[in-house]
């Protein structure tokens, strides 16, 4: 059987109905998450139903009018019970006119575009409304209409945020510099760490960060911490947690997006105590892993004091090379010039350089 037929099945599981009711009861409910099927093709699947024995269809009048009301069998109950059971779940399309409109924006320009995220919006409101009436009318609790509320819930939660979505989208198209893809920061899973967004730390997760930051050996090469940090504005930063839970450094990523020359950049630090553990080459390889194979990086570049030789040896554990030294590159906390390390991470077979290998988490 196919899906509309299985839809009719769903909405005969509420009680029995005239082929009339069950359009009202579809567009009262399928038609949040579903096709509410039309009146023609919902009498042809109920027709078929009959015939499979599946469906009681009984001629009623009521004054001049007649009608037909049409119930589950009990091989139409078993039925609908078995599809729920036993058939795989079929995957969900996602279909958007707005978006495949979007795709070929450069065709007509943002202002264009902006009234049709406006009329979508408009339309996801209204929805969201008539929804919101729906859902005051069921009762959680009950034993049958709890599991509608499930759906309704879930469905009204579902168009806030698509609302919330519009509006941000309203926003880039109103301002070229902020139209690029969002980067939507999330933990990072290695070997020996994760690497949480600073946005989801706590405040002991913060202050215990800038404790790490302010250590002699970190303080000298980072300089000290702006009161905004971590949460710097234009780079993305990560607390790199051990096993165990506890923050152990933080490392922080930001991209050149200049199609001719974009390619990313890591600083990193790991709390003094914890050198010489691996944490910090693990926190390298699964950043790399995340810039090269989430962001699309070809590559990556990292650039070292040059005397700070454990460092550079962490980042050769993780695949980077040496470039150059380049000279009087920093100014240090006191004040005079050092000398930097330019290294980089070059992914496998980009623009026919020398494949370095494929970051390892």
């Amino acid at each position: 059987m196919g899906r509309t037929a299985y839809a009719a099945l769903v909405l005969l599981a509420f009680g029995e109905a005239t082929g009339y009711e069950l359009k009202q009861r579809a567009d009262r409910t399928l038609r949040f998450f579903f096709n509410a099927p039309a009146m023609s093709q919902l009498y042809t699947e109920l027709d078929r139903l009959a015939s499979a024995g599946l469906v009681d269809s009984t001629d009623t009048t009521r004054g001049a009018r007649e009608s037909r009301r049409f119930a589950l069998t009990d091989s139409g109950r078993d039925e609908l019970r078995r599809w729920l059971a036993d058939d795989p779940l079929a995957a969900t399309v996602f279909k958007s006119h707005l978006a495949l409109r979007l795709v070929v924006g450069h065709l007509v320009g943002p202002q264009r575009l902006a009234v049709d995220v406006a009329t979508e919006r408009d339309r996801v409101r209204h929805a969201l409304d008539e929804l919101d009436v729906v859902l005051g009318s069921l009762d959680p609790n009950h034993e049958q209409l709890g599991w509608a509320w499930l759906v309704a819930n879930w469905g009204d939660r579902y168009f806030r945020d698509m609302i919330a979505r519009l509006d941000e989208l309203a926003d880039l198209l109103d301002d070229p510099e902020a139209r690029r893809p969002f980067v939507v920061d999330h933990p990072l899973d290695g070997s020996l760490v994760t690497l949480v967004p600073v946005s989801d730390l706590d405040d002991e997760g913060v202050q215990r960060l800038r404790e790490i930051h302010r250590q002699p050996e970190i303080i000298r090469v980072w300089g000290e911490p702006s009161p905004a940090w971590p949460d710097d504005p234009g780079v993305h930063g990560y607390a790199v947690v051990d096993r165990d839970g506890a923050v152990a450094g933080f490392v922080q990523w930001a991209e050149e997006e200049d199609p001719q020359y974009r390619h990313a950049g890591i600083d990193i630090f790991v709390d003094a105590g914890r050198h010489g553990t691996g944490l910090g080459t693990d926190t390298v390889r699964t950043l790399l892993a995340h810039l090269v194979g989430d962001r699309g990086h070809h590559r990556v570049v990292i650039d070292p004091a040059a005397d700070n030789a454990a460092a550079i040896a962490c980042y050769r554990k993780a695949g980077f090379r040496e470039v150059g030294v380049m000279h009087a590159y920093e100014q240090g906390a006191d004040g005079s010039f050092h000398d930097g390390l330019l290294m980089e991470y070059v992914a496998e077979g980009s623009l026919g350089r020398t494949g370095r290998g494929r970051p390892r988490r």
